[in-house]
């Protein structure tokens, strides 16, 4: 657990970061979202430890915990190779996760060996994107983790932070991209001048009125399926995505009701992602884009 109270920071004579208390617990993935200059990557570097608060302070509960905190392609040496860095990593946060088997779970064998000189913006991200694997920090900042990445890695590196929530990691994001924003984050934190204006829950287990749409990711969906889908009480609505994905509406607080009847169906399903119909409005809201 990362916790941070009454924080704020100065640049050049310029306040950044105004007010910032929050709590953020294991098991979760929180958002911190905000146009350029709102103070995103200031606080995460206060969060990490790069920075220090002009006041407030920044505190971990519990057991000592270990943090990494993914910059950009910059913090790499370009003289030394995708290898040369994992071991690096893997030395100083005494990992016992091997450089093979993150390698071969992110496909990147091929870049062990070339110099970072000859690394694309894309291969620097999937360096960056092992390093936090290899790292197995208890806490993971991760600065715009999907800059550059082609879709294929971005679903890839999305799959492995929901992975690594699961597996007890608190994790904080941030990225100019809402749609990744929306399916990954549990809490979407929105920050202006440096202090928080708005927070959103996206707890899966919770329920309320505004909770009604639902991305379903089914393998080897059939149109049979989706019939039995579309005649469940507590569904409005139903849309084929893609081939393995659907998009439905249900009826406000019916959530559980929709699980079960699944289960009475015999559908089995790999992943429901709550869809927040309303992200981007709420950010043209909030920062006077409308």
């Amino acid at each position: 657990m990362l916790m941070a109270k009454q924080l704020k920071k100065k640049i050049h004579s310029k306040e950044v970061i105004k007010q910032f208390s929050y709590q953020f617990t294991q098991k979760q993935i929180t958002a911190i979202i905000g146009p350029n200059g709102s103070g995103k990557t200031t606080l995460m570097r206060i969060l990490s430890g790069i920075y220090t608060p002009d006041q407030g302070e920044v505190s971990c509960s519990g057991e000592t915990q270990s943090l990494f905190f993914l910059q950009d392609g910059e913090v790499l040496y370009p003289y030394l190779t995708g290898g040369d860095h994992l071991t690096y990593i893997q030395s100083i946060y005494k990992s016992k996760i091997t450089i093979k088997e993150v390698a071969d779970n992110l496909g990147i064998l091929e870049l062990l060996n070339k110099k970072i000189k000859s690394y694309s913006l894309g291969m620097k991200q999937q360096l960056l994107f092992a390093e936090i694997v290899i790292s197995d920090a208890d806490i993971l900042i991760l600065d715009e983790p999907f800059n550059g990445l082609d879709p294929s890695y971005n679903i890839r590196f999305k799959e492995i932070l929901k992975k690594l929530k699961n597996a007890g990691k608190t994790i904080l994001i941030s990225s100019h991209i809402l749609a990744d924003i929306e399916e990954l984050a549990d809490k979407q934190i929105f920050i202006k001048n440096g202090e928080i204006v708005e927070i959103v829950n996206r707890d899966a287990e919770s329920e309320s009125e505004n909770d009604q749409f639902y991305k379903i990711i089914i393998p080897n969906l059939e149109k049979e399926m989706v019939k039995r889908i579309e005649k469940i009480s507590a569904v409005l609505a139903v849309e084929v995505a893609n081939n393995d994905q659907l998009l439905v509406q249900i009826k406000p607080g019916h959530f559980k009701m929709m699980v079960e009847a699944f289960k009475e169906a015999d559908i089995e399903y790999k992943d429901v992602i709550k869809l927040d119909q309303d992200l981007t409005q709420l950010y043209k809201k909030i920062y006077n884009k409308d």
